[in-house]
């Protein structure tokens, strides 16, 4: 009996697709608008792919694409009836508190590249300072929020302008802005225009970056939509991941005609490592981790503490199948269904286990991933994956005629301060360090601890000036730095630091590491606490 519901169901089934095949290839396209949150960039890559490609058409969908500028704040788009779809990102929880019906689909960006830039100045050394200061602020960087009153720096103690869109803006009409990660230090450095990171992740704000996002009455009203339109997103983001060069292509014709390449290939690469597509699944979003954004906002007075998350996350379970066709084949065969219907119940619980156990191993097989790529005491990137970035960078210098540099530090007499005050102060030494790295050096730098005591970093586009001056900065602010021991005694630190750049006649990043290890050998020869610049055959005082 069994063998006969499942024969009819697999019947019925294959019958109702080809129906409803047939019935989508002749009905006319659904008309979707996805109102984005700027304008055209790689930030949208997967969705001018999506398009491309055929992915909504195959759905039976005509995407239309709204671009944003500065102040346009896409859920109130959306709610209004300005769109069906958006691009927002956490901020859509304080949407959402203040009364916004809005449905987060899927996060496309795991970790969000909103920061703040500021100028560089003698009296603008960290993000305390940002108080009384003019800060141009664009419509949806709640998370910006967060951190600065995280800072105990609120609104009311900055000067906020409405942001233009132009990073140029920082040369000399305002002290800071808010920015992509992915976008303006780009746009900065190729003007010349000095700056530095405020990166909120350093207050311990991770929120999630560009989200898909619907309203509450659509997805209600029209779950399977909702379903192949992130379907859809997800299959483009793929693509354009797997075909960068090709998506910029498309993005220069079609989108963002004035756009560089060199600055899309920048943005690339930068919204690769925010997506973490290798470690998770495009679109994936956790609702522990929801919670935590709402907790993170709520801490600062953003939110209500008690802001709940019922129906704010879209349910990706399929609706059960429509068993009326199976009812008409089967007549007055109730028997047959109600066991049919119990057969395909428990089949759908256990697809659901095997889908949550999949998805499970998934985040296992993610954080492996990422424990073997970093480094256990920093958190820096190991000498294995720091060795791999390497080599991109290296091509990607070739390949964009750039200058690459790299720096080589060493603690100062480490081992003295191991057998002296024990490892416990040693591995306090190598966490102060890799914290004034991280803090010091930019955000498209790549640093790693390389071994022991001695760390390793990447700065693309820099040449040896460049190099010198950061390699001086950071010899400078480790100089003013002090480990706790065990006996409450203050430790002074120092490092020595080894410059080198790329030269044409490098076959490899192996040529390079050499040159700047050899002048850190100097640096430490010659007494420490000091930077030296490989130049020609020999290594010289920077």
């Amino acid at each position: 009996m069994a063998a006969l519901v499942l024969a009819v169901l697999a019947g019925t089934a294959v019958w109702s697709a080809a129906l409803a095949g047939e019935a989508r290839a002749s009905a006319p396209l659904r008309h979707v608008r996805i109102q984005l949150k700027w304008m055209h960039a790689f930030q949208f890559a997967g969705y001018y792919a999506a398009i491309e490609q055929g992915y909504f058409r195959d759905a039976g969908l005509e995407a239309e694409l709204i671009p944003g500028h500065p102040d346009v704040n896409p859920p109130d788009v959306v709610i209004a009836g300005g769109a069906d779809f958006g691009v927002g990102n956490s901020g859509l929880l304080l949407d959402r508190a203040r009364g916004l019906p809005v449905v987060a689909i899927g996060a496309i960006f795991q970790h969000s590249p909103l920061i703040i830039l500021a100028r560089r100045d003698p009296s603008l050394q960290s993000v305390h300072d940002l108080a009384g200061r003019r800060i141009m602020m664009e419509e949806h960087a709640a998370e910006l929020l967060a951190y600065l009153e995280a800072e105990r720096i609120p609104l009311k103690r900055v000067v906020v302008v409405p942001h233009t869109g132009d990073a140029r803006a920082l040369r000399d009409q305002v002290d800071a802005l808010t920015a992509y990660s992915t976008v303006e230090p780009y746009d900065l450095a190729r003007e010349q225009i000095p700056f530095q990171v405020f990166n909120p992740r350093s207050a311990g704000i991770d929120f999630y970056g560009d989200t898909l996002f619907t309203s509450a009455a659509l997805a209600a009203r029209e779950p399977e939509l909702v379903r192949e339109v992130k379907a859809a997103v997800v299959r483009g983001w793929r693509y354009a991941l797997d075909h960068p060069d090709e998506t910029i292509d498309l993005i220069i014709r079609r989108y963002a005609p004035a756009t560089e390449r060199t600055r899309l290939e920048f943005e690339a690469a930068a919204t690769r490592q925010l997506m973490a597509a290798d470690v998770v699944d495009i679109g994936y979003m956790s609702p522990g981790r929801w919670r935590a954004i709402a907790e993170g906002f709520a801490s600062v007075g953003l939110a209500p503490r008690d802001l709940k998350l019922d129906g704010f996350l879209f349910d990706e379970t399929p609706p059960p199948p429509d068993l009326r066709a199976l009812y008409a084949v089967l007549g007055t065969a109730i028997l047959l269904a109600v066991i049919g219907a119990v057969i395909a119940h428990r089949f759908a619980r256990l697809n659901r286990l095997l889908r949550a156990e999949i998805a499970s191993r998934r985040r296992l097989e993610g954080e492996l991933v990422q424990l073997a790529a970093t480094d256990p005491l920093t958190g820096l990137l190991n000498r294995r994956r720091y060795e791999e970035r390497a080599l991109e960078e290296v091509h990607r210098a070739r390949r964009q005629k750039q200058a690459l540099a790299t720096l080589m530090l060493d603690i100062d007499r480490f081992k003295l301060v191991n057998d002296a005050h024990g490892h416990q102060t040693g591995d306090r030494a190598l966490q102060a360090v890799a914290e004034i790295c991280n803090r010091t050096l930019r955000e498209v730098d790549v640093i790693s601890r390389y071994g022991g005591e001695e760390f390793s970093a990447l700065l693309p586009a820099t040449d040896t000036a460049g190099a010198a001056e950061a390699a001086e900065r950071l010899r400078h602010a480790v100089a003013g730095l002090a480990v706790k021991a065990g006996d409450g005694r203050r430790i002074p630190l120092t490092v020595s630091i080894g410059v080198a750049v790329l030269d044409d006649a490098d076959e490899d990043f192996s040529a390079l590491l050499w040159r700047a290890d050899i002048a850190l050998y100097r640096a430490k020869h010659d007494g420490r606490n000091q930077t030296v610049v490989w130049s020609g055959t020999a290594a010289g005082n920077g």
